[in-house]
């Protein structure tokens, strides 16, 4: 896969790193010189191009037309969305990702076409790199030493929370759900809130209840 990087601050780096580490080709931007030369070295395998990335000429540089994804990830809420525009009308890029810095500006990044992941750098490698089907349930970050961890599953069309509200289920020991990605739309889960089949579920669960968040979404007998 091949994955253009506009913005190597620390989400960009570990984006970066994890892609490299699983060798796919990167391309990094970023506008500050000092930046880039640190790239460059910190990721001889990834060529760095220091430039604004909001400039289409610098996208050219870097190839934007034969990219699989932009990862969008400046500290500005307001560059990522031209990037990911420009990446998608211009350069035809089908998958635009874009860190929001200001949750305020979630549903407007949505409305226009761009996938909004969870602020971490390990959690946009798997939203970029992982297709993740209804018999699976993938890891996107691990916390305390690996006792919690967050996790993506899909609900399984034969799952018995298909249309249930949230309040009304019973929830694995040590679980919280964290978000629900709708398509292109990211839902804040509210105990009113009703689940749909389809749905990506991010939750935070114990090593020990992962597999009964697994049995609750119905995602092994999918």
């Amino acid at each position: 896969m091949f994955v253009v990087v506009a913005g190597a601050g620390n989400v960009g780096r570990q984006l970066a790193r994890n892609l490299l580490r699983e060798k796919h080709t990167v391309i990094i931007l970023d506008r500050q010189p000092d930046v880039c030369g640190r790239m460059s070295r910190l990721f001889p395998a990834a060529l760095v191009i220091c430039g604004d990335s909001c400039d289409p000429q610098v996208l050219e540089q870097a190839y934007l037309d034969r990219a699989d994804v932009i990862a969008a990830l400046t500290g500005d809420d307001e560059d990522n969305l031209i990037i990911c525009q420009l990446a998608k009308e211009r350069f035809k890029v089908k998958r635009a990702v874009a860190k929001v810095n200001d949750s305020r500006n979630a549903k407007t990044f949505a409305a226009l076409g761009v996938d909004v992941p969870v602020d971490s750098g390990s959690i946009i490698t798997s939203l970029i790199t992982q297709e993740i089907s209804t018999s699976e349930i993938s890891t996107l970050f691990t916390l305390k030493r690996g006792r919690m961890s967050i996790v993506q599953v899909t609900v399984a069309p034969s799952s018995p929370v298909v249309s249930k509200k949230i309040m009304e289920l019973s929830l694995p020991q040590d679980t919280v759900l964290i978000s629900i990605l709708r398509g292109e739309e990211v839902i804040i889960p509210r105990g009113f809130t009703v689940l749909q089949r389809g749905d990506d579920v991010i939750a935070l669960t114990s090593g020990g209840s992962r597999q009964a968040l697994l049995d609750l979404l119905g995602a092994k007998n999918a």
